[in-house]
């Protein structure tokens, strides 16, 4: 898992945060991050598999759930494994 590789916490947790401020770290990762499950969510939509059509309300909190996931992988506060299974699992949910 990307998450709790050595490289991934050195640079998304450690330096990032560091070298840009905690802000416009953030807006780097959701202008790719958020854009990444809008779409995401759209070819679930579009393939019958969500219960109701996703809005940027539903991306941002399913954004927002990822990316904290990723960051406690990072800092070890959690499994890897079953952090993302987590994440899974509040997805299927939706179907």
């Amino acid at each position: 898992n990307f998450a709790a590789r050595d490289d991934y916490r050195q640079i998304a947790v450690v330096d990032a945060p560091a070298v840009l401020g905690h802000d416009e770290w953030h807006a780097i990762d959701a202008s790719v991050g958020l854009a990444s499950m809008e779409a995401g969510l759209a070819v679930l939509a579009a393939e019958g598999l969500l219960a109701e059509p996703p809005d940027r309300s539903l991306a941002i909190l399913l954004f927002g759930a990822l990316t904290e996931a990723s960051l406690a992988a990072a800092r070890e506060d959690g499994d890897a494994d079953d952090l993302f299974a987590a994440f899974e699992r509040l997805v299927d949910r939706l179907a």
